[in-house]
C-alpha cells in the first residue's frame, strides 16, 4: 500500500506561507495593542481630571499643581504635588491615609506612601525602564542645598508618574513675537521691569501665562484654579498631559541613559512649564545670550521651537504613542495632540486665561 506524505518542497512552501502570514499579522497586532494602550492612557488622564473636578466641587478650588516653599519648609505649605491631594478621588484612600500632609514629600514619614506604584499615573505605552526614580533625593530640597537632613540613604525611591499638570507658559514663549506675543509683556516677581517698584504680593505671576494647575508658593499663585478662573473655557484649556519615560531622559524616543534632574514621582514637586524645544530635542527653552536654557521676560524665544515629542527633559510634553500625546482638558474631555501642533497652539491651550484664539484644527 502506497504511503501518503508531504514532500519536502511542499512542507517548505507551507512554512513559508505561514511565515508570511505571521509577518503580515504582527504589525496589525502591534497596532491593536498600541490602540488599546493609548485608550487606557486617555482613560487614566480622564480619571485625573475627574478627580480634580470632584476636589474642586468639595473644597472650592482644584489642588495646585505643586506646593513649593523655595527651600523654606511650611512657608507656603509643605512641599508636595497636587496628585497626592486627589488620591481619595482615584480610589487610593489607603495611600492617602498613609501620606503625611504636614510634612514634605521627602520626609521619612512619607517614604512608604510615595513608593507605592499607582497604575492610574502611568501610561502603558511607556517602555518602563524603572517604576521608581533613583535620583529623586539628589536635590529634593530644591534650594541648592541637596537632600535635607532626615532622609536616610536607605529611603525607598518614589514611584514615577507619566502625567503632568501645566504650571504656566514660560515667559520667553509668552512674550515672543513668534508665539503668544503678549502685549503688554508678562512678568512675575522675579522678572519685574528694572527700576519699577513691584506693587504685587509675593507669589505674583501674570495671570495670562498661568495654567490650570499653577504652582502654590514662591513666584506663583496662592491656591489652585477654580472653574471661574478658566476664562479661556474649560474645553480649550489643558489640565494634564503626558511627559512620559522619566526618570530617564529621552530625545526623539531614544534613551539617552541620563537621569532627569529633580524628582519625577507622583508625590514630588514636578510639573510642566511649556518652554519650547529645538526640533532635535537638544535644547529646552529659548536661546539666551548665545547659550541654551530657560530665558525670561527679556529674552523672547527664537522661532522654530516645537512643543511635542522632542524630549521629556524639563517635563516637556512627550509620549511613546505614534505621532502625538494624550491630554485631558479642564472639562474632562481627552484629546490627542499631534506632534505637528505648533508651539503657539500648545502654549495657547496651556493657558487658562490668555485670551488666545486657537485656529480650527490646530491640533
Amino acid at each position: 500500500m502506497k504511503r501518503q506524505a508531504f514532500t519536502l518542497i511542499e512542507l517548505l512552501v507551507v512554512i513559508a506561507i505561514i511565515a508570511i502570514l505571521i509577518g503580515l499579522l504582527l504589525p496589525a497586532v502591534q497596532k491593536v495593542r498600541e490602540a488599546a494602550a493609548r485608550a487606557q492612557c486617555a482613560n487614566n488622564l480622564k480619571q485625573l481630571a475627574l478627580a480634580n473636578l470632584n476636589y474642586e466641587s468639595a473644597i472650592g478650588n482644584m489642588p495646585p499643581g505643586i506646593i513649593s516653599s523655595n527651600g523654606a519648609p511650611a512657608q507656603f505649605g509643605y512641599r508636595t504635588s497636587g496628585r497626592s491631594m486627589v488620591l481619595p478621588y482615584i480610589e487610593q484612600q489607603n495611600i492617602s491615609n498613609d501620606y503625611n500632609f504636614k510634612a514634605d514629600w521627602f520626609d521619612a514619614s512619607n517614604q512608604s506612601a510615595i513608593s507605592q506604584v499607582i497604575k492610574t499615573y502611568m501610561c502603558p505605552s511607556t517602555p518602563r525602564i524603572s517604576k521608581y526614580d533613583p535620583n529623586a533625593y539628589a536635590n529634593c530640597g530644591n534650594d541648592g542645598t541637596g537632600a535635607p537632613n532626615g532622609v536616610p540613604s536607605s529611603a525607598p525611591f518614589p514611584a514615577v508618574c507619566d502625567y503632568m499638570g501645566i504650571r504656566q507658559v514660560a515667559f520667553e514663549v509668552a512674550n515672543s513675537p513668534s508665539y503668544l506675543n503678549l502685549n503688554p509683556i508678562a512678568y512675575d516677581n522675579e522678572n519685574w521691569p528694572p527700576g519699577v517698584n513691584n506693587p504685587n504680593p509675593v507669589g505674583y505671576i501674570d495671570s495670562r501665562v498661568a495654567g490650570v494647575m499653577p504652582e502654590d508658593g514662591f513666584c506663583a499663585f496662592g491656591s489652585g484654579s477654580r472653574i471661574a478662573d478658566i476664562t479661556d473655557g474649560t474645553s480649550s484649556s489643558i489640565m494634564f498631559l503626558e511627559s512620559c519615560g522619566r526618570p530617564v531622559i529621552y530625545i526623539r524616543n531614544q534613551n539617552t541613559g541620563t537621569l532627569a534632574g529633580g524628582a519625577t514621582g507622583w508625590g514630588t514637586r514636578d510639573i510642566t512649564k511649556i518652554s519650547g524645544v529645538t526640533p532635535d530635542g537638544t535644547c529646552v527653552g529659548g536661546v539666551v545670550n548665545g547659550g541654551c536654557g530657560n530665558g525670561d521676560a527679556y529674552h523672547p524665544a527664537p522661532p522654530g521651537l516645537v512643543a511635542i515629542n522632542a524630549t521629556n527633559a524639563s517635563t516637556q510634553p512627550f509620549s511613546f504613542h505614534p505621532n502625538g500625546i494624550n491630554a485631558v482638558f479642564a472639562d474632562g474631555s481627552t484629546h490627542f495632540i499631534n506632534s505637528s501642533a505648533s508651539l503657539f497652539v500648545v502654549a495657547a491651550l496651556a493657558t487658562r486665561a490668555g485670551g488666545e484664539v486657537i485656529p480650527a484644527g490646530g491640533y
